[in-house]
């Protein structure tokens, strides 16, 4: 498949997800908001050349891993990625949030998908620029809500 066509495939199917969210519970997240934020973070991926089935966090995660000892710009991107989400997410789910959502993901994938490697790819070159600066701009748009909710008990993790 051409990344063009890739790429409107992870859309759209990102995009149905993100709109039965809006509509239906899904159980395997806790709470309506927490169900509509994962299908954003998934259409989001899905729109910087990853998975619909993945989220940024776990895109990260997977990568950061696999590209942990390289010596290339890969380690130094994903590293920075990896900082600026772990850094914000930090209060909810300490210091570790992207290998967390690795994890989880690469559970449910398999749960989905069976036994086979699960298709999380990386994406070209274009897209990872797309990818950084949608991390930067939630980044910034999430700490102080993040921070706040925390301090006032209102997220409860």
């Amino acid at each position: 498949m051409s990344t063009a066509n890739r790429w409107f495939f992870e859309m759209y199917f990102s995009l149905v997800a993100f709109k039965g969210a809006l509509f239906y519970d899904d159980p395997r997240h806790e709470g309506y908001f927490v169900n509509l934020f994962y299908y954003l973070d998934c259409v989001a991926n899905a729109f910087s050349g990853g998975n619909h089935l993945v989220t940024v966090s776990a895109r990260v995660g997977f990568y950061r891993k696999r590209f942990r000892e390289a010596d290339s710009y890969k380690q130094w991107y994903w590293r920075v990625c990896e900082s600026i989400i772990n850094f914000t997410f930090r209060p909810m789910d300490g210091p570790d949030h992207c290998e967390q959502a690795r994890v989880w993901t690469l559970e449910y994938l398999h749960r989905l998908e069976g036994d086979h490697e699960p298709d999380i790819y990386q994406g070209p070159l274009l897209f990872l620029s797309v990818l950084l600066v949608l991390i930067i701009v939630a980044c910034i748009f999430l700490i102080p809500i993040i921070r706040v909710g925390k301090g006032l008990s209102l997220l409860s993790y």
